[in-house]
């Protein structure tokens, strides 16, 4: 009887210490997905802006034989 007691209370020790560590690494999870979110909206407002920087400063370059 003593026996499947202890069974039941490591059982519900592993739970609980399984619970703990899965809630650890959802927190680590959204840790880590937070700033990723912010860098990934920086790094597309780069190309945003490297595009219309790319559209502005693109003009057919002056020729020599127009001028004249």
């Amino acid at each position: 009887m003593r026996l499947s007691k202890t069974v039941d209370e490591e059982g519900s020790r592993r739970e609980k210490e399984k619970s703990k560590h899965d809630e650890k690494r959802e927190e680590r999870r959204k840790q880590r997905e937070t700033p990723s979110s912010l860098s990934v909206s920086k790094s597309k407002s780069s190309v945003d802006e490297y595009a219309k920087l790319r559209e502005k400063s693109w003009k057919r370059p002056i020729d020599p034989a127009d001028a004249k």
